[in-house]
């Protein structure tokens, strides 16, 4: 039975009780003392019929009363143990679920949490209902969920946070707070639930994925500067040599060793800060002192180059050092994979951006996803240890730019572009 349907019973009993005393007030009451005066006008069996009348209509209201008070009772009964149905229903579910969760009133104080909870705290239930969060935690701690609670409470809607948990054992876990408001019937605020991640082991990963990640980093840069000086010597003393072909290619491969060294160290020094210094740069003067110095290589490998696109300065806020080695790479790159007798084009706009276009090979749909991830080769009969394009990106990303894979307009190639 609805509450509905329990109100227009309890009208309709109180109804019933006072007609049954407005009755016996002005007709039961009246009868029987009519019956013990002097009425000439009625004879005393009709006043015995009057009072048995009125008494079993008495009885009869009695009756009915208390079967519909009965009635109420019953339904009343019955609502309540609906609702203990639904509340354990509730409880069931909440302490199926893995995850720590609680829930608290107005005043931050807890109405009931999940089993989770329990073990996670190291209390029972009973022991944790009716406490805030300055009983089961340290005041630093509490102070920061304190803080937290207020101001969900206070700004409303939905909450994430991260912070320490003392845990049962003693031990402290980092862990994330989901908290929502939650209302009452009437659609005012009623409280709040929340739910606890523990996320201590993926932290522990995190530091250990960091630590050696610093190591390797460590070791490939004490490598290249190792590897640096020995090569130079070597270099030296070969170009002392016959000019033959085999010295020649000797010195091709001293040359390529050198270059992948210096990539090596350029992608230690990327990936050792986590910004660079960024100054007022002339990306164009970049492109123009890169094409320049590349020049004797590209005209060796009987190609040419041209830079196009802005006619003056075009600056932006950067790290020149690490603009000049993507730049590089890139023309190297294009040098890499463009036809002979063609020309590597270097366009600069005021977008700003850089592009660097060549015709030869392009880049299939396929590799795209892979050729910027480091020793990634489209091509494995290319030199190079796959480290160009890996730099280009990251330092990319540490201007806040994007990359851009595309065919050039004329069709055959490809064409690079750096947009900041």
């Amino acid at each position: 039975m609805t509450h509905r349907n329990v109100f227009i019973t309890a009208v309709l009993a109180l109804f019933l009780v006072f007609t049954l005393s407005y009755f016996w007030e002005f007709y039961v009451e009246k009868s029987i003392v009519s019956l013990f005066t002097d009425a000439p006008h009625e004879t005393n069996t009709n006043r015995w019929e009057t009072v048995l009348t009125a008494t079993i209509f008495s009885s009869v209201a009695v009756v009915i009363s208390i079967l519909v008070t009965k009635n109420i009772i019953a339904e009343r009964e019955k609502v309540k143990a609906a609702l203990s149905d639904q509340f354990s229903l509730h409880q069931s579910l909440i302490d199926s679920i893995p995850v720590p969760i609680f829930y608290k009133n107005m005043n931050c104080v807890y109405l009931g949490c999940n089993t989770a909870f329990e073990d996670f705290v190291g209390l029972p239930k009973e022991e944790i209902i009716g406490k805030n969060v300055y009983d089961p935690a340290p005041k630093d701690l509490a102070d920061i969920n304190n803080a937290a609670d207020s101001e969900l409470l206070e700004m409303g809607g939905v909450q994430t946070y991260e912070a320490a948990f003392n845990y049962a054992d003693g031990s402290f876990h980092d862990v994330i707070y989901h908290k929502a408001m939650f209302t009452k019937s009437d659609g005012g605020p009623g409280g709040m639930v929340g739910a606890l991640i523990d996320i201590t082991g993926r932290k522990r990963i995190e530091n250990a994925l960091r630590e050696s990640e610093l190591k390797y980093r460590t070791f490939a840069s004490d490598v290249a500067h190792e590897l640096r000086t020995p090569l130079s010597v070597l270099k030296l003393h070969l170009s002392e040599l016959d000019d033959d072909d085999k010295s020649q290619s000797l010195l091709k491969d001293v040359n390529d060793m050198t270059r992948t060294l210096e990539q090596l160290l350029a992608l230690a020094r990327l990936d050792s800060t986590e910004t660079l210094e960024m100054n007022e740069v002339d990306i164009r003067k970049i492109c123009s002192d890169v094409a320049e110095r590349l020049a004797p290589l590209v005209i060796r490998e009987e190609r040419s180059i041209e830079i196009i696109g802005a006619k003056g300065p075009v600056m932006i806020n950067g790290n020149a050092a690490a603009l000049d080695h993507a730049v590089r790479n890139l023309v190297e790159n294009a040098l890499k994979y463009s036809s002979r007798k063609t020309t590597i084009t270097i366009q600069v706009s005021d977008a700003p951006a850089i592009s660097v276009i060549n015709k030869g090979h392009g880049v299939s749909k396929e590799k795209l996803d892979s050729i910027f991830k480091r020793f990634q080769r489209s091509d494995r009969r290319s030199g190079g240890a796959g480290l160009g394009l890996s730099i280009v990106q990251r330092v990319v990303e540490a201007h806040n730019g994007a990359v851009h894979v595309t065919d050039p307009p004329s069709g055959g190639g490809v064409n690079f572009t750096i947009a900041f």
